[in-house]
């Protein structure tokens, strides 16, 4: 996940925040007896979101911050499998809206730079579609 915004040591900031995200998975099934195949899979999500931040300092260089956030992902699945009975593919591929909510540590590593450690959860309209991330970062301010 990237970042660009504005925000300052303290108070109230809002950013725009995009990410890439890619798994694939690659193996084999025995289903029957006489069935044997492989199967190949890939699922890439690209989150776009606008958050507004809230820093609230503890010390001079360590605050807590909190934020939420609204947008989307876009979402792309594809996946073949190859048995004894045929080769198979199917592909799909979405849009889907969702919010955020953010809670995170900061560090001041001096007046211009931040070392974060933040904890995000993303949750979209489909279903029950979630996600949970856990980040590490460096923000640097202009």
């Amino acid at each position: 996940m990237g970042t660009i915004g504005s925000i300052g040591r303290r108070g109230l900031g809002m950013e725009l925040a995009a990410g890439y995200y890619k798994a694939d998975y690659t193996g084999s099934f025995e289903a029957l007896e006489s069935l044997d195949g492989d199967v190949n899979a890939e699922l890439t999500v690209v989150p776009l979101f606008v958050n507004v931040r809230f820093q609230l300092g503890l010390t001079e260089s360590l605050g807590i911050e909190i934020g939420a956030g609204a947008g989307g992902a876009y979402a792309t699945a594809k996946a073949e499998a190859f048995s004894d009975l045929g080769d198979f593919s199917a592909s799909e591929s979405a849009w889907e809206t969702g919010f955020q909510g953010m809670l995170g540590i900061s560090y001041a590593l001096g007046q211009h730079a931040d070392v974060l450690l933040h904890y995000r959860r993303m949750m979209f309209s489909a279903s029950d579609l979630s996600a949970n991330s856990f980040g590490l970062g460096l923000r640097v301010r202009f």
